[in-house]
């Protein structure tokens, strides 16, 4: 049985951005008995634990021919919604991984506004960016954005009207970079995209 190294104590979120960035997180947890992890430092460290939910649904879109991308949405400890990518298998560009997700939880949502956090793989477009604000998302936690076609930026040029404290959504990113990267190529569509645009992959 492998032996898994202790998690640090870190002094603040870039320390341990900085870790999980560039280590395997395999060697500090065994995701197999990803219910039994536990996270003995901050509050923060639950990231992985959950964008590692996010992971599993990019593994079903990439196995349906679809964008390998994956979101889960968690209030309180517990998943109320999750998704992935249907765009190819449905025929609906519309269909993104954050929508289902959002779509799922909505009635939850509305008992717990400005209360969740949605993980997702990849950094969301603008249209999932829009939803996450009606939907109140007190915070949004990401992967990649290889084609930098992630809409956070937006997030700080909104309408006045969204500028208000309930429509706020902090911003995580960089979560388990490397496992997401990894599921997103097995994606059927992203060797096609990743040639178009000249993507360099680091």
């Amino acid at each position: 049985m492998k032996k898994l190294k202790k998690i640090p104590v870190f002094k603040n979120e870039d320390e341990e951005r900085d870790l999980w960035d560039t280590h395997d997180t395999t060697e500090y947890f065994d995701w197999s008995k990803a219910e039994r992890v536990s996270f003995p430092n901050l509050q923060i460290t639950d990231d992985p634990k959950w964008m590692w939910e996010a992971i599993k649904e990019a593994e079903i879109g990439a196995k349906e021919g679809n964008w390998a991308m994956g979101c889960v949405i968690v209030p309180d400890g517990k998943i109320i919604g999750k998704g992935h990518n249907e765009g190819y298998s449905r025929k609906n560009r519309l269909i993104h991984a954050e929508i289902l997700a959002l779509e799922m939880a909505k009635d939850d949502l509305e008992a717990h506004r400005h209360q969740a956090t949605l993980y997702t793989t990849y950094d969301p477009c603008p249209m999932c960016v829009g939803a996450m604000l009606v939907y109140k998302i007190k915070r949004l936690v990401t992967g990649i954005d290889l084609d930098h076609s992630g809409a956070t930026g937006l997030l700080d040029h909104l309408p006045p009207f969204y500028r208000q404290e309930k429509f706020h959504i902090d911003v995580t990113q960089r979560i388990l970079a490397q496992e997401c990267k990894e599921v997103y190529l097995k994606g059927k569509p992203a060797e096609k995209h990743i040639k178009q645009h000249k993507i360099i992959l680091k």
